[in-house]
């Protein structure tokens, strides 16, 4: 395995701040994001690639290999340096159940902790790079 893909939700603030500091992080194996609803998704994965909001976070593997929920995270862990020894615990037949368990809870819940945690999406954050500068005002200093 020389490289994951992971398709991800841009619409949701919980998945776009994993994805900058995942981006942010030392690789063992690269990491390349993809809005799971873009044209370039539906391109690489047809089958796997959705126009509408995504449910789960899909990681694909350059030989194939198809992870999804727990998995999809576990895979992301274990790409990055630091992380990797932290994935294989999880991926460990003692903690999969935990870790299960935890990543459904938080997946199902990412989108509350978003607007609690007020994290910025990937389409919010580009719609307020293309919305028009302010117009800048200039100080107007009193006579004296």
């Amino acid at each position: 395995m020389k490289r994951l893909y992971v398709l991800y939700d841009a619409y949701c603030g919980v998945c776009s701040q994993a994805r900058r500091w995942a981006e942010e992080q030392a690789a063992i194996v690269p990491l390349d994001f993809i809005r799971s609803d873009s044209e370039e998704a539906r391109r690489l994965f047809p089958t796997l690639a959705s126009a509408r909001q995504p449910e789960e976070l899909i990681v694909v593997a350059d030989d194939g290999a198809v992870y999804r929920e727990d998995s999809a995270w576990i895979m992301c862990l274990y790409a990055l340096e630091e992380f990797r020894g932290l994935s294989l615990r999880l991926a460990s037949p003692r903690m999969l159940p935990f870790a299960r368990h935890a990543f459904l809870v938080f997946s199902k819940r990412r989108r509350a902790l978003s607007r609690v945690f007020g994290l910025v999406s990937d389409r919010e954050l580009l719609e307020m790079l293309w919305r028009e500068p302010p117009t800048p005002r200039c100080a107007t200093r009193g006579a004296g």
